[in-house]
């Protein structure tokens, strides 16, 4: 449990970080790029746990907040972020799969990797 809590700060607080010390102002720059393909990677998150509550047909930890916090802001921002070109259209293909893929291959590979760490630390 200590490992799952250490990798949610950290997702938690990495676009925090980035919206803070990063140049926002260059259009389409990195951080813009990074902070979108952060929002679609949390709707992924969302539908994961709506899911896991659906197929589990009890309540999966997290879906309150995903439902709460992470709905309304992907319904707003996303959309205005298309409609105001923050990225190019063709782009929008590419925050999809990086988010697919950090929502799944490289969440679970950071979990292991806290895991291991914190046990080496005991």
């Amino acid at each position: 449990m200590p490992q799952f809590l250490l990798v949610l700060g950290l997702v938690t607080v990495l676009p925090y970080a980035v919206a803070l010390w990063a140049d926002l102002e260059r259009e389409r720059g990195p951080a813009t790029y990074a902070l979108l393909t952060y929002q679609v990677t949390m709707t992924f998150n969302v539908l994961s746990h709506v899911g896991s509550t659906v197929v589990l047909g009890e309540y999966a930890p997290g879906v309150v907040t995903a439902r709460l916090l992470y709905v309304p802001l992907s319904v707003y921002l996303l959309p205005h972020a298309a409609r105001e070109r923050w990225v190019r259209p063709r782009d929008w293909t590419w925050r999809v799969a990086v988010a697919l893929v950090l929502h799944g291959p490289v969440l679970l590979g950071l979990m292991a990797l806290v895991e291991r760490v914190t046990r080496a630390w005991d």
